[in-house]
């Protein structure tokens, strides 16, 4: 199962994110694994983006994942977030996330959907699901998954890790 929720207001987020993210990277060595992403830097360092895609982003789409799994009452949470951002022929191989129940996926810059997540099935298969520029994927953490060797133009993308706790 992939979830597929588009952010509101993508276009007004999307520049203020990526000045964000510019501004860290200026701060902070960001090469890691033939990409730039913060995954590897001290969760110490403060992450200005991160506050303002929590708060003025991924709220919504948090609710309406959880009432996308059936949930009446339902808190949620995020345990950990990342940015990676890819140039030409850059990619990310084949992975899922342990200790977590969903990984998600803000795609911030996406200049073209046949390089966005691959994710494969419980047979093996690559999944079909169609997602585009501002849209977030969540799948279930378990699920391998990768970020095939990208196209010419910049990919940018928020990844990070959920869960949700139904309220009786």
């Amino acid at each position: 199962m992939i979830l597929v929720n588009t952010v509101g207001d993508h276009d007004k987020h999307k520049p203020i994110l990526l000045n964000y993210i510019d501004n860290f990277k200026n701060n902070n060595n960001t090469r890691y694994q033939g990409m730039d992403s913060d995954w590897n830097i001290s969760s110490d360092v403060k992450r200005t983006y991160t506050e303002y895609f929590y708060n003025d982003v991924v709220s919504p789409i948090m609710t309406n994942i959880g009432k996308s799994l059936g949930f009446d009452k339902f808190d949620w949470d995020i345990s950990n977030s990342w940015f990676q951002q890819y140039k030409k022929n850059e990619q990310h191989n084949w992975h899922n996330h342990p200790n977590t129940q969903f990984t998600n996926c803000y795609f911030l810059e996406l200049p073209n959907s046949q390089y966005k997540t691959e994710v494969v099935d419980i047979d093996g298969t690559i999944i079909d699901y169609v997602a585009k520029e501002g849209d977030v994927v969540t799948m279930s953490a378990w699920m391998k998954h990768r970020s095939p060797s990208n196209g010419t133009a910049r990919k940018t993308v928020i990844a990070f890790n959920s869960s949700y706790s139904i309220i009786l």
